[in-house]
């Protein structure tokens, strides 16, 4: 029996989205449209999320609240044509075409046509820091994580379902650590009472599965009140033995169908892919 207590702790990871950069820079007509609201057919999601090249949370904040701080900003390629999307000008009938873009932090994409695809990610007129391979299918998002050090990028293609079996939720989690510390996934019966249900995941690993739902309240955390569910914390240690539960949150993906102000739940669709954890083990910036 599901447990539907409103989960404590907030979702950090949904703020993201304001964070996504926005170039004013308009393109040709080599491009591929990218669409929103609703797939055309064929077509998958496509999302591409951006982590901190810090090396430390407190590096970054101090980097991202110098006055000197200006992050490159990078456009999304696909099959050698830019990602674009249309925007209305203000007295002219002619959409502008505008590409897909992001820094750190950021996250951007829509729909694109199904099928494998060669992505790459780039400052216009630079190499890529990142390019690779990854598939797009109707009926679930393809999500792209880029992650490391400045000079020393790395990319996952990852692609989660729009909705779990039935009775079941799914979960994803992946690997972004700055610090390089090893995360694992557990199922809990309440706070203290925790099993790992993965093996010890290091930088870029993945897991995925489908478990009983038993989620918050509202839908959008994977822990209960009573912290039953599924989480995920430091791998312990001698030294470190009781390292801090986190939720898992549904995004963007699971909360799409939702209807504003109605009372309907999210699909329950989990993903974690952490960056920065306190010395704790507490998460203060991921992606979900």
């Amino acid at each position: 029996m599901e447990d539907r207590q409103r989960s404590p702790v907030l979702p950090l990871a949904l703020l993201l989205l304001s964070l996504g950069a926005c170039s004013t820079e308009q393109i040709g007509p080599d491009n591929v449209l990218i669409s929103y609201g609703q797939p055309g057919p064929g077509q998958g999601a496509f999302l591409a999320a951006y982590a901190s090249t810090s090396a430390s949370y407190q590096e970054d904040q101090t980097r991202r609240l110098s006055m000197n701080w200006n992050p490159p900003i990078y456009n999304i390629m696909m099959d050698g044509k830019l990602l674009a999307e249309e925007e209305g000008v203000a007295g002219s009938t002619v959409p502008q075409l505008l590409p897909i873009s992001l820094s750190e932090w950021g996250i951007a994409g829509g729909y694109v046509d199904g099928g494998s695809h060669h992505f790459a990610m780039l400052v216009p007129g630079k190499a890529p820091i990142y390019q690779g391979d990854g598939e797009s299918m109707p009926g679930g998002m393809l999500r792209l994580f880029v992650f490391g050090a400045a000079d020393a990028q790395q990319g996952r293609f990852v692609f989660v379902p729009d909705a779990p079996s039935p009775g079941n939720e799914h979960i994803t989690v992946i690997n972004l650590m700055r610090s390089g510390q090893a995360i694992e996934v557990v199922s809990c019966t309440d706070a203290t009472t925790c099993t790992p249900i993965s093996a010890a995941l290091g930088l870029g690993d993945l897991f995925q599965t489908e478990v009983p739902a038993v989620v918050s309240a509202d839908g959008f955390a994977s822990l209960t009140a009573t912290g039953a569910g599924i989480g995920y914390r430091f791998v312990p240690s001698a030294s470190f033995p009781d390292p801090a539960i986190n939720a898992l949150y549904v995004g963007l993906q699971g909360a799409a169908n939702r209807v504003p102000g109605s009372n309907d739940l999210p699909e329950e669709i989990f993903v974690a892919a952490p960056f920065f954890m306190s010395d704790q083990g507490q998460i203060l910036a991921g992606f979900n």
